[in-house]
Formats: structure tokens, sequence, C-alpha cells
């Protein structure tokens, strides 16, 4: 199953004191992979950079770095792609857990120096020992990684809250594993900590999640927003495989990837550092639309 889509992600600063100079980098275009084939992907900022440098990051994501040199009172950048979604594929087999890792660990498995960035800490994931408990009560000794990751899916989405406004950008997932609630991040980031823990290769994926209106409704523009989930490595055979512990689900045709990283520090939609400008406005808008299903 193919599912083709158009995205616009629209982000608008107001600034009630003119901003004099700005740098940012904007990390919204998507990335294509075995699963997303884009047809078309622009970044359009207003007003005009003055100088703009589109590069790969280190994780392969694609991003735009932007400097503003002249006086303004509002920032936009407008994100616009058409793509197609494909359906996963998912191999039979289902190797325990703990023989991913050792492989792993030995260095004998093909992919493990591409896994490896995956398996340790990072800025706002804690690989530690609240996290380590919190995943082996369903990583069972002989578990089946597959098996045993739509577990924790399972085991996130029960215990943990959705609730917006419970934390911010900035929440670690040793405080979302604490309070149990926050928003798709937290949950994220939870199960990050969770997997690599146990040593297993896991990856915060960015971006969008198709909205389906009630039946006889009709579709709210605005009303879709970025999706966070994790990419867990289960092995050669089955490879990376995508789970959302928000919905409790694998990442399917509903699931837009836009970039990865090791958390969302690393795949913010924009960061950067501007002089004057006082207390901002922020403005957020997306939109998902299916184009055709085939």
């Amino acid at each position: 199953m193919i599912v083709a889509y158009k995205v616009r992600h629209t982000t608008k600063f107001e600034y009630p004191i003119p901003v004099t100079v700005c740098h940012n980098i904007v990390c919204l275009s998507p990335r294509p992979d075995a699963r997303l084939n884009i047809n078309h992907a622009s970044i359009t900022i207003t007003p005009q950079p003055t100088v703009v440098a589109e590069r790969l990051d280190a994780f392969g994501n694609i991003t735009h770095a932007f400097s503003i040199e002249a006086s303004h009172g509002e920032l936009t950048v407008n994100a616009e792609a058409n793509l197609l979604v494909s359906a996963p594929f998912f191999a039979t087999a289902d190797p325990p857990w703990e023989q991913v890792v050792a492989s792993l660990d030995q260095q004998a498995d093909p992919n493990w120096f591409e896994s490896s960035t995956f398996r340790f800490g990072s800025m706002l994931v804690s690989r530690d020992q609240a996290a380590r408990e919190y995943a082996e009560r369903v990583f069972t000794p002989g578990r089946p990684i597959h098996e045993a990751s739509l577990a924790l899916t399972e085991r996130v989405n029960k215990e943990f809250a959705y609730k917006p406004g419970a934390t911010h950008v900035d929440t670690s997932s040793k405080e979302a594993l604490s309070n149990r609630e926050g928003v798709c991040q937290d949950f994220a980031h939870v199960m990050l900590a969770a997997l690599r823990s146990l040593g297993i290769p896991a990856r915060y994926v960015s971006g969008y999640l198709r909205t389906i209106p009630p039946k006889g409704q009709a579709r709210l523009i605005g009303a879709d927003q970025s999706h966070a989930w994790v990419s867990v490595y289960m092995g050669p055979e089955l490879g990376w495989v995508d789970l959302d512990p928000t919905n409790n689900m694998h990442a399917m045709t509903d699931h837009i990837p836009i970039a990865m990283g090791r958390d969302y520090a690393d795949v913010a939609p924009i960061r950067g550092a501007f002089l004057g400008g006082g207390e901002s406005k922020l403005s957020v808008s997306v939109d998902v639309e299916q184009i055709v299903d085939a």
C-alpha cells in the first residue's frame, strides 16, 4: 500500500521589537528512505535571507542554515512537500533480544557501526538504572526482540498520560519517566531510554501523523501537528522497525517521517539565535492532506 500526501508546515515568529540579525537552522525537509519517496520539497523563508545553505547533518537529515542581516518584525518559515509513504515490510525472524545485543557488542552484526550512535545516552535521553528497570519488566530473558518492543510500546502507552502543557521541549526522559505524563516527544524519549539502557539501538523520529476526522465530519485544516515516534534496530533480518508509543502501534502509512536523531534536540524544526526582538510570539500550523490512496 502506498499513500500520497501534501504536507505544509508553517512557523511564524512575531517580535514586539525589531530583530536586527538572526542565524537559524531549519530541519523540516523530508529525508528519503526505503518507505518515503519525495516528489517535491521546498523551504520558503520570509523575509529573504541574506545567506542560506543546504546541507546534510551528521544523521543524514536535510537542513537549511540561514541568516537575515536586516531589521525585521516577523519571521516566517514555510515547508512544503509532496511525497509517497509505503507500508513497512516485516520479516518473520524475531531473535531473542539478548542475541541482538550480544552480536552488536561483539561487532558481529553487519550494521553495528551504523547503529552504535543510537545505543547510548544523549542530551535528552538518559541511559540509567531507572530506565533499565522499566524496560526489564517486558524484556524478560529470551523474549523475542520484536515481541518485547511491542510490549514496551504498549506499556508506555498505557502507563503515561497524554497531557499537553505538562512538559516542554527540554524535558528529559528521566523527568518524563518520573512524572508519567507529557506529549509524543516524552513518550518517545522514555521508550528510547528504556531500549538503550539494555544496549538496543533506538532512534528518535520526527514527522507527522495523518489526522482522520470522525465519519461525516470535514477534515479540519491545521488540526494536524508534528509527531514523534521510535525506530528500533532488531538485528540484520528485521532491521529498523518504527513504533509509536503515543498510539500503541507500528508506524504505518499514517506516519510521515521527516528527520531522525538521538532525541528531539537533534531534529528540532527550527533553532538559532537573534539580536533584539523582545518576547517573541510563536505560531505553528501543520496541514497534512492525503492526495490519493494507491
